[in-house]
């Protein structure tokens, strides 16, 4: 079960998060990982700096339409964690209580996704922590720098600036915390390149985009047209040959793809294989290790390796040169296997094992 969080607008800041957005649906409707709902910032800054953008909650509606699958959904706090009462009374803001009530009306434990700011999931930890200890299977936390000498870090992760001190409360929760950092540092606005201990990869969307449906692939170039969301039923009827044409060219840069495996129970190899991660294999192209976090008020990070088990992991790359391509093809066959093949191209081809193997 997974409450996905997300800063999900439009127009939008980063087309990561509608990738994003599609693979939490796929795990639900290929059975692998039930959508127990969606939690959408409130977007930050004044409308005149965040060209008018909301919460796009006609995106959450045409890959529902999709699927099938209908989640709840909420929107979050403008105000930022470090303005909320020390003590938590007043009010309980619409996105925190949405976090608690799906918590306590959950019959399993349920993980929680978080891919924007950390405003919402901190408040709600503040409020009930033995909640978290109960009911929270885990954080997946996509957010950070994993620099391990964080000297070099030179500006704050776009995330942690959303609102640092909501980011360093995240950490003092007693669930277990899968730290995904999206950075090592910020050398990868100039270089691409997969680092050891960050999440980032780049992929050419021709690569995923010319294999999927022309509904989903609809929803895409609907939200890279930047239209009104009003019209997202519209949109799923219409070709946008223009902008899918232009969008297949260009390349994307990916986050949080790891943590739709890794929440499912799944691992990825260095081919882009999808197999449980129970499986003992030699070619995981990513992994988890036990590390302690120290993280201050001002959103900068402290991490050391331990060999003691802890219930704090992060995310550490085993092969960078395999990670871009194998995580490609893994999110490309995620989504097919969801939402079904190109209406193009030739069928895709089940193997014997039931893993989807598209042609190269």
């Amino acid at each position: 079960m997974l409450l996905h969080q997300t800063d999900l607008f439009r127009p939008h800041n980063d087309p990561d998060d509608h990738w994003d957005l599609a693979c939490a649906f796929a795990l639900a409707k290929s059975g692998l990982c039930p959508l127990a709902g969606v939690l959408i910032d409130f977007p930050p800054g004044p409308p005149v700096l965040n060209h008018r953008s909301n919460p796009d909650l006609g995106a959450v509606a045409q890959l529902a339409y999709l699927t099938g699958i209908h989640v709840p959904l909420a929107v979050g706090n403008p105000t930022y964690y470090s303005g909320r009462n020390d003590d938590g009374s007043g009010p309980i803001p619409p996105g925190v209580d949405f976090v608690l009530q799906t918590l306590r009306q959950s019959p399993v434990p349920v993980a929680i996704s978080v891919v924007g700011s950390s405003r919402d999931i901190a408040d709600a930890i503040a409020r009930e922590p033995a909640l978290f200890a109960e009911k929270c299977k885990a954080l997946y936390l996509v957010v950070g720098s994993g620099c391990p000498e964080p000297e070099r870090v030179k500006s704050l992760e776009w995330n942690v600036a959303l609102d640092p001190a909501a980011y360093a409360q995240i950490f003092s929760a007693a669930c277990p915390i899968y730290w995904v950092p999206c950075l090592e540092d910020e050398d990868r606005v100039a270089s691409p390149e997969s680092r050891q201990y960050a999440s980032h990869y780049r992929f050419l969307q021709s690569e995923i985009l010319d294999y999927l449906p022309e509904g989903l692939r609809r929803y895409f170039a609907f939200m890279y047209e930047k239209r009104e969301s009003s019209f997202w039923l519209y949109a799923l009827e219409e070709s946008f040959t223009e902008v899918l044409a232009a969008e297949r060219g260009r390349h994307r840069m990916m986050y949080s793809t790891p943590l739709f495996f890794d929440v499912a129970g799944l691992g990825v190899t260095t081919t882009g294989e999808i197999r449980p991660k129970t499986e003992p294999r030699n070619d995981w192209v990513y992994s988890f290790k036990s590390v302690n976090v120290d993280c201050n008020a001002a959103g900068e990070t402290r991490w050391t390796p331990t060999s003691r088990p802890t219930n704090r992991m992060l995310f550490n790359v085993l092969d960078t040169d395999a990670y871009p391509t194998a995580m490609t093809r893994a999110m490309r066959d995620l989504l097919v296997n969801a939402f079904g093949p190109s209406d193009f191209i030739r069928p895709v081809q089940q193997s014997s094992e039931g893993r989807i193997l598209l042609p190269s």
